[in-house]
């Protein structure tokens, strides 16, 4: 795929003379945030549902708006669209795969704590 120029959303944590744009949006204070490049890995259709929904799965650098993504996509395709679902599958080295859930993570602790408690280690 390679570079693309993206215009970052209003509701964004990029910084405006200071000050975050999400903030200057929530007062209505309409700013014009430039575009900025990025770099897209992948962009791979993987399932078309019908001709409304489709999945895909993307791989790209640091500073690629997913949501804007698909909004560009679906300008480039003189339509409208958005993401229902979206789900991050890694950051860096991180893999959703891998990751444990919190509820797991805390059921794992309390064990922990109550063992320690309990005349453990």
């Amino acid at each position: 795929m390679g570079k693309i120029r993206q215009k970052p959303p209003v509701f964004s944590a990029i910084k405006i003379d200071g000050i975050r744009s999400y903030k200057l949006a929530r007062k209505s204070i309409i700013v014009d945030i430039p575009e900025r490049e990025v770099f897209i890995k992948n962009f791979k259709l993987v399932k078309s549902f019908d001709k409304n929904k489709a999945r895909f799965i993307v791989e790209c650098g640091k500073g690629v708006y997913i949501r804007s993504l698909a909004r560009d996509l679906a300008n480039y395709l003189n339509t409208y669209g958005y993401i229902s679902y979206l789900k991050r599958l890694s950051v860096g080295t991180f893999l959703y795969k891998d990751a444990i859930l919190l509820a797991v993570w805390l059921n794992r602790l309390r064990i922990l704590l109550y063992w320690l408690t309990k005349g453990g280690i």
